[in-house]
C-alpha cells in the first residue's frame, strides 16, 4: 500500500495580481523608468511639510529615484505621493542604492505616500539596478527605495508588484536596506531573491542596519532560492544586521515565505533585541525553508522577541517560532485567539474625490480574525474637510467644499502592545486627500506582461490600468491582434475579460521553437487610448511525438494539473523501468520508436479486468507508455489525447472500455466522468474539438477526431510510477462485448466500479471488507443518562440510484452533493466518494506522518428517544477494519458541515463519553482494548443533536453522520514514496545535517475540535 502526504491548502489572503515588464531574455526591448525620469517639480515647491514636493506622476516618483541615486539625499526635505499610481510596463530603478556603508546614495528626508498605492513596480532580474560610481559595482537594492538613511523616512504608503533580483542581494517591498524609519506601510509583491552570493528577502526590508518597522503590512511571497551564498527570507525583514533594528507592531500574511536555508514568518534571520523586537504577528500560509531553521516568527539565531505570535492551523505552518530555539512562546492554534497587532487605512477610500462627494476612510486591523473590541479609535481631520460621522470609531465620513490637498489623521490603541490609555505609543496611519472639481481624461493605458514564458495550458491575469489612475471611469476592450512563430495563430491564446481591468489569458497550445502574441487594450470614447503587450510561448524544444493537447479551464478541477503526453522512447527505459517495477518484458518497441504494454501483459490484465462483472474486453488499442512529472505530491494530472471516433470502439462516451496496465500484470479500469465533480482519480471525459464536453449517450462520429482527458493522481491507484511526483500511464482503450442494461446514469455503466478504493479485495475470514452493521451498542455502567443507545439507519435504496438519491436528500441541508458520494455495489450501502475521503485525510495531517489507509463508513442516520440529547450509534465490524491494533490507536475523522472536517477523540472510560467522541466496545458492552482482526467490535460514534459533530446542525430529533477510518504512521515505520534526488544543498556553519520526524502523533491538529477548511471539487 503506497502511503500518501500532502500539505494542507493555505486560507486565501486577498491580495493584488500584477504582471509587469518583458524580460530581457524573450529579446524585447527593456523599457526604464529612468529613461523618462521628470525631475520638474523640484523647483515648484519649497519641500518643506507645509509645502512639500509634490510627486503626481511615475515620471515625477523616477525623478525622485534619479535625484536621490545620484546623491541629493532630500534631508530635511519632505515629499507627497498626491494620488495612485501605476509603474507597469517599465523596469523601476529604486529611490537610491547601496553597496556597502561609505558606498551608497540614501534618502535622508520624509516621503509620505498619502495613504496612496504604487502599483506596478517591478524589477525583473536585478541587472539595471544603479551601480557604484566609485566601483562600479552593482548596487543591492532590489526594491522601491535602495537605501533609507537614519534620518530617513518612508510612511503611510500601499506599494505593489513584482521584483525579482539575480544579480545582487537584496528584493523587498520597501527598502533593500533601513537605517530609517517605515512607517505604517502596505505591501503586496511576489519577491524572489537568486543572488549568486547572499540573498536577503523580506516583505518590507531586505535588511534592517539600525531603523525602525513599525506597524507595516505584508501581502504576496518572499522567497530566497537559488542563491549562491546563505539566503534568507521573511515575511517582514530577511535579515537584521548585527541584531541592530527595531521591528514592531507588523503583520505578516504572505502566501509563501521560503528559502533554502533560513525562513520566519516575520524574520529570515539574525533578530534583533528582544527590547526592541516585539508586538508582530505572522499569519503566513506557508513558511518553508531547512527544517532546523524554519520559524513561525525567526528562522533562526538572534535574541527572541517580546510579544510575537504566529499562527499555527496547518501542515505549512511551522510548529515551532524559532527554528534554532524549539519550545519558545508564542503559538497560537485558533485564529480567533490572534492579537491585533497592526492598523493601516485603505488605499482605495484614498483615491482622489470629487468636490461634494460623501467619502468614506476605513481603517484596517490586521490580523481581523481576533477580537477587535478593545481598539480605540480617534480621527482628526484637515480644515476644509467636513466630518459626517465616525470620529471614534473605525472608519470615518468626509466631504470637501473646496479643491485641495486635505490629511486625515488617526491614533489607534488597544492594539498588542499598546495600552488604550497610551496616546504617546498609539499607531499612527494617515493620509492625503486629494479633491477637485472634475476627474482627468485617460491619457493612456499602463499594461503589463507575464515576466516568463508560458507552457502549454498555463494561465495568467494580466492587468491594465489607466494613466492616470484617478482618470474618468472607462470601459476597457480587450483582444489578441497578433501571432508570431511556425504555425502560431491567435486562436492559440485564449482570452477572458474579466471586466474589471483584468484579463485571463490562456496558452492552448506550443510549439517546437516558441511563439509570441500580442494582446492589445483599448479605452471606449473618442480619444481611445491603446496598449499593447506580449505574451510569450514557451519552446517544446521538441516536437511531440504522439497525438495530444494540454487539457484547460473547465477541465481542471482546483489544483489540477493540464498534461500534454509525451511518449516514451526506449532510451529512457533504462532509468523509467526500475522506478515504476517494470521489466523489458512487460511492454514492447513500437515502429514509433515508442514503448506500449507487451501483446502478453495485455492479455493478462484483460483476462483479470474480464472477471468483473459486465466487463469483456477484446480489440485492445493502447496508447505510448507516457511518463510526466508534477509539481507537488499526489497533484491530479489532466491528460488529453486525440482520438478518432472508430477508435473508441463504442457508440458513446458511456460505453467506452478504457484500462491502465500496471507492471506485474494487473490494471485499472477508468470510469466515464461526465459532471465535472467526477473529474477525478480514475476517470475520463471527452471532449469535441470545439472543447465542450460529450454527454454519456451523445453518439461518437467515426471519423471525427475526440479529445480524451485522462485524470491520474500522482500515487493514486493508476499511477504506474511510485516515486514521487512523477506519474506514468500505460492507457488502453477497447471495445466492451458484455455491457449491462440501462442504469442510472450516475453510475458507470461499463464499468463495475470498485467496491472501496482504499482497501484490497477480501483475502480471509478477517478481512475489513466484511460488510458493516448498524447496531444499538450496549453502554457500560456510568453512562451519562443523556445519552441514547440508538440503532443507526444506514443508507440503502433498491438499488445504487435509489441509494444515492436518498443520502442526497438526507444531505442536501448539509451541502454534500451526489458527486461526493460512492455506492458500494457489493454492499449497496453509501459512502464518501473515495477521492473526497483523501482529500479530508490529507488535511489533518502533517509532515510526521503520513496515512497508510482511508477507509470510509457508511452514511448512516438516527433518531434520539424524547428526553436524550446525545446519541450513541453503532457500527459493527470486524478488528481488521477498525485500522488498528488498539482500540485507542483507532482515529476517526467526522465530517461536521459542507466544508469542514473534525477529529473525533477517543474515550477510554464512560465518563468520558459524549459528544465528538468514540470508543470500542465488544459485544457485551465492555470497553475494547487489544483488537483482534478477527473479532467483531461495536465502533460507537457520540454525537448531540445540533451540536458541531451533528452534519445537519439542527436540534431536530435526529443526527446524521458520514465518517471516516484512519491509519497513519510515523515516517520512520515504513518507508513512503521515494522522493527525487536533492540537489546540491549549501553548506552551513553548525547545520546537524538533518531533522527529527518527530512523535507520532505531532500530525493530528492540539484540539481535535479545531475545524480544517476543505476544497469544494467541481
Amino acid at each position: 500500500m503506497r502511503k500518501r502526504l500532502r500539505g494542507v491548502k493555505g486560507i486565501v489572503i486577498l491580495g493584488v495580481a500584477l504582471l509587469l515588464a518583458l524580460p530581457t531574455a524573450f529579446g524585447a526591448e527593456v523599457k526604464l523608468w529612468s529613461d523618462v525620469a521628470d525631475t520638474s517639480w523640484l523647483n515648484q515647491h519649497a519641500g518643506t511639510e507645509a509645502d512639500p514636493y509634490l510627486i503626481e506622476t511615475a515620471e515625477h516618483l523616477a525623478g525622485l529615484a534619479k535625484l536621490v541615486s545620484d546623491g541629493n539625499d532630500f534631508k530635511d526635505k519632505y515629499v507627497l505621493l498626491t494620488r495612485d499610481i501605476t509603474m507597469a510596463g517599465r523596469e523601476w530603478s529604486p529611490i537610491g542604492w547601496m553597496c556597502a556603508y561609505g558606498d551608497l546614495a540614501g534618502f535622508a528626508g520624509t516621503f509620505d505616500g498619502g495613504g496612496h498605492a504604487v502599483r506596478g513596480v517591478t524589477i525583473s532580474t536585478g541587472a539595471y539596478l544603479p551601480r557604484s560610481p566609485a566601483t562600479g559595482a552593482l548596487s543591492h537594492s532590489g526594491s522601491f527605495f535602495g537605501h533609507i538613511a537614519p534620518t530617513g523616512t518612508v510612511k503611510d504608503v500601499t506599494v505593489m508588484g513584482s521584483i525579482t533580483n539575480r544579480k545582487s542581494n537584496g528584493a523587498a517591498g520597501i527598502t533593500s536596506w533601513v537605517d530609517g524609519n517605515i512607517l505604517n506601510c502596505t505591501t503586496s509583491f511576489d519577491l524572489r531573491g537568486s543572488s549568486p552570493a547572499n540573498s536577503y528577502v523580506g516583505g518590507i526590508a531586505s535588511l534592517n542596519g539600525g531603523g525602525m518597522i513599525r506597524n507595516c503590512v505584508t501581502f504576496g511571497t518572499a522567497k530566497a532560492v537559488e542563491a549562491g551564498g546563505f539566503p534568507y527570507a521573511g515575511g517582514i525583514l530577511g535579515f537584521s544586521y548585527w541584531n541592530k533594528g527595531a521591528l514592531e507592531n507588523c503583520t505578516a500574511l504572505c502566501s509563501e515565505v521560503e528559502s533554502e536555508m533560513d525562513a520566519g514568518g516575520v524574520v529570515g534571520g539574525f533578530s534583533p533585541m528582544p527590547e526592541i523586537f516585539r508586538y508582530c504577528v505572522s499569519v503566513c500560509d506557508s513558511v518553508k525553508a531547512q527544517p532546523a531553521y524554519t520559524g513561525g516568527i525567526v528562522g533562526a539565531y538572534g535574541y527572541g522577541w517580546t510579544d510575537c505570535y504566529w499562527l499555527k492551523v496547518k501542515e505549512t505552518q511551522p510548529s515551532e517560532g524559532w527554528g534554532t530555539s524549539p519550545g519558545a512562546p508564542g503559538k497560537i492554534t485558533d485564529p480567533a485567539q490572534l492579537p491585533v497587532a497592526s492598523v493601516v487605512l485603505d488605499a482605495a477610500d484614498v483615491r482622489t474625490m470629487l468636490v461634494g462627494e460623501t467619502r468614506k476612510i476605513r481603517a484596517r486591523p490586521y490580523p481581523s480574525t481576533g477580537d477587535l473590541s478593545g481598539l480605540k479609535y480617534r480621527w482628526t481631520a484637515e480644515r476644509g474637510l467636513t466630518v459626517l460621522s465616525g470620529t471614534d470609531g473605525p472608519e470615518i465620513e468626509v466631504k470637501a467644499a473646496s479643491e485641495g490637498l486635505y490629511r486625515i489623521s488617526l491614533a489607534v490603541t488597544g492594539a498588542l502592545g499598546v495600552p488604550v490609555a497610551s496616546d504617546d505609543a498609539a499607531l499612527t496611519p494617515g493620509a492625503v486627500l486629494k479633491v477637485v472639481n472634475a476627474l482627468p481624461p485617460v491619457t493612456g493605458i499602463a499594461l503589463g506582461a507575464p515576466n516568463h514564458a508560458l507552457k502549454e495550458g498555463e494561465s495568467v491575469t494580466l492587468t491594465a490600468s489607466t494613466i492616470p489612475l484617478d482618470a474618468q471611469p472607462t470601459v476597457l476592450s480587450w483582444s489578441v491582434t497578433k501571432a508570431e512563430g511556425q504555425g502560431a495563430s491567435v486562436e492559440d491564446l485564449l482570452l477572458e475579460d474579466h471586466g474589471n481591468g483584468t484579463a485571463a489569458v490562456t496558452l492552448k497550445k506550443q510549439y517546437k521553437d516558441g511563439a509570441s502574441y500580442v494582446v492589445t487594450v483599448r479605452s471606449a470614447g473618442g480619444q481611445s487610448a491603446v496598449a499593447a503587450a506580449t505574451v510569450w510561448g514557451e519552446a517544446l524544444g521538441a516536437e511531440p511525438n504522439m497525438p495530444g493537447f494540454v487539457p484547460i479551464g473547465v477541465m481542471l478541477p482546483g489544483g489540477a494539473e493540464g498534461k500534454r503526453p509525451f511518449g516514451v522512447r526506449s532510451g529512457l527505459a533504462a532509468d523509467l523501468l526500475p522506478e515504476m517495477g517494470a521489466v523489458p518484458e512487460d511492454f514492447r518497441l513500437g515502429g514509433d520508436g515508442l514503448l506500449y504494454p507487451s501483446r502478453a501483459r495485455l492479455e493478462t490484465v484483460m483476462e483479470a479486468l474480464g472477471k468483473q462483472e459486465g466487463v469483456k474486453l477484446s480489440g485492445a488499442s493502447p496508447f505510448p507508455l507516457i511518463a510526466l512529472e508534477v509539481s507537488k505530491p499526489r497533484t491530479l494530472a489532466a491528460v488529453g489525447f486525440w482520438v478518432e471516433g472508430k477508435r473508441f470502439r463504442a457508440s458513446a462516451p458511456k460505453d467506452v472500455a478504457l484500462f491502465g496496465v500496471r507492471p506485474g500484470g494487473t490494471g485499472e479500469l477508468f470510469r466515464y466522468a461526465e459532471n465535472p465533480r467526477d473529474y477525478l482519480d480514475g476517470h475520463f471525459a471527452v471532449q469535441r474539438k470545439d472543447g465542450s464536453v460529450m454527454k454519456g449517450d451523445a453518439p461518437f462520429a467515426a471519423e471525427e477526431t475526440y479529445g480524451l482527458v485522462v485524470y491520474v493522481r500522482d500515487g493514486g491507484r493508476p499511477d504506474g510510477n511510485p516515486v514521487e511526483r512523477k506519474v506514468a500511464l500505460s492507457a488502453v482503450l477497447a471495445k466492451n462485448a458484455s455491457l449491462p442494461g440501462p442504469v442510472s446514469p450516475d453510475v458507470s455503466p461499463d464499468i463495475k466500479p470498485p467496491v472501496s478504493s482504499d482497501i484490497p479485495g477480501p483475502v480471509s475470514p478477517d478481512d475489513s471488507r466484511i460488510p458493516e452493521r448498524g447496531v444499538a451498542p450496549a453502554l457500560p455502567e456510568g453512562t451519562n443518562g443523556e445519552i441514547a443507545s440508538v440503532k443507526p439507519e444506514l443508507v440503502l435504496g433498491d438499488g445504487p440510484s435509489d441509494s444515492l438519491d436518498r443520502a442526497v436528500r438526507m444531505l442536501s441541508e448539509c451541502g454534500l452533493e451526489k458527486g461526493d458520494l460512492d455506492v458500494d455495489r457489493r454492499t449497496g450501502l453509501v459512502r464518501l466518494n473515495a477521492d473526497m475521503g483523501w482529500d479530508l485525510s490529507e488535511r489533518v495531517v502533517s509532515s510526521d506522518g503520513f496515512i497508510d489507509q482511508v477507509k470510509s463508513l457508511p452514511v448512516l442516520t438516527a433518531s434520539l428517544p424524547e428526553g436524550t440529547s446525545v446519541a450513541a450509534v453503532g457500527i459493527e465490524l470486524t478488528g481488521a477494519a477498525l485500522l488498528a491494533e488498539e482500540a485507542s490507536e483507532v482515529r476517526v475523522l467526522k465530517v461536521t458541515g459542507a466544508d469542514s472536517v473534525q477529529l473525533m477523540k477517543y474515550a477510554g472510560s464512560a465518563a468520558e463519553f459524549g459528544d465528538g467522541r468514540f470508543t470500542v466496545l465488544e459485544g457485551n458492552g465492555r470497553l475494547a482494548g487489544d483488537l483482534s482482526r478477527s473479532g467483531r467490535y461495536v465502533l460507537t460514534l457520540f454525537i448531540k443533536d445540533g451540536g458541531e459533530y451533528d452534519l445537519d446542525g439542527r436540534a431536530n430529533g435526529r443526527i446524521v453522520d458520514p465518517a471516516l477510518l484512519l491509519s497513519v504512521e510515523p515516517w520512520a515505520a515504513q518507508t513512503p514514496k521515494p522522493k527525487p534526488k536533492p540537489g546540491p544543498e549549501t553548506p552551513r556553519s553548525g547545520s546537524s545535517g538533518g531533522c527529527d520526524a518527530g512523535f507520532l502523533w505531532g500530525w493530528l491538529l492540539l484540539a481535535a475540535a479545531v475545524p480544517v477548511v476543505r476544497r469544494r471539487r467541481g
